[in-house]
């Protein structure tokens, strides 16, 4: 999971007592927010309870465009236009009309993530300003978030179908064959993937309005990196190239 932000200005909340019974906390790095301590759980746990709805949410729109997506694809491999089974693995589906419609999809839950993060962010501060979630910079955001997310989403399925349908054409299979390798394929994107997908957009989408806040609210001038406390935290200890652990406790001006 990526890293969280959290703010550092003169008039930062203050740190909760920790409890008596609190596991003593794992040292990282000199930071406001230890890692691992009763502070930084519950920073977390607050992160997680706010996410998980927007990731059951955008994971339903991304799996039900994927289904629309599946039909689309069994149709092109199943007619009897010139070309087949041939034309339909080189190019299983219209990717431009694809990243438009999921674009399109997606935007509306975006902007209620990027929504929810900005408001959460200034009522930490008892700031008595509104969000402004069509401020330039905001609907820059959006727009450049929501068509990288349907583009990085569509490519990633298209090369899948290629893949599959070119080696189930390298073995002679016939097209209930080859569409059985399609419904294969996106079971696994609708059933595994899009709530990868979603988490990890989720988490950018609400990183980027907490931060488009801050820069509305005049009074944050920098920002501190929160690791993530779950088993989904990049580090290289499991072999991952990145090391989001380490990064914990990293400030930004």
């Amino acid at each position: 999971a990526d890293p969280q932000p959290a703010p550092v200005s003169a008039d930062n909340p203050p740190t909760p007592p920790a409890p008596k019974d609190a596991a003593p906390p794992r040292m990282v790095r000199a930071a406001s927010v230890v890692f691992g301590s009763p502070e930084h759980i519950a920073l977390f746990e607050r992160a997680t309870m706010r996410a998980t709805p927007f990731e059951q949410k955008l994971g339903a729109v991304v799996a039900d465009v994927m289904r629309r997506q599946q039909d689309a694809v069994l149709a092109r491999l199943n007619g009897e236009r010139a070309g087949g089974k041939e034309d339909a693995a080189a190019n299983p589906f219209d990717l431009p009309r694809w990243i438009k419609e999921l674009r399109k999809t997606v935007r509306p839950v975006l902007r209620e993530i990027v929504m929810d993060a900005g408001t959460n962010a200034l009522k930490d501060y008892a700031l008595n300003i509104a969000f402004d979630i069509l401020e330039p910079r905001v609907v820059q955001f959006l727009e450049a978030r929501a068509q990288r997310f349907a583009q990085r989403v569509n490519e990633t399925t298209y090369a899948q179908l290629q893949a599959t349908l070119k080696a189930g054409l390298e073995n002679g299979e016939s097209i209930p064959q080859l569409m059985e390798r399609v419904n294969a394929t996106m079971h696994l994107r609708r059933n595994q993937s899009a709530e990868a997908i979603a988490r990890t957009e989720v988490i950018g989408a609400s990183n980027g309005g907490t931060l488009e806040a801050w820069r509305q609210s005049g009074v944050v001038k920098g920002k501190e990196w929160l690791s993530a406390l779950d088993d989904r935290t990049r580090t290289p200890d499991n072999g991952d190239e990145f090391d989001h652990v380490g990064a914990h406790g990293e400030r930004v001006g």
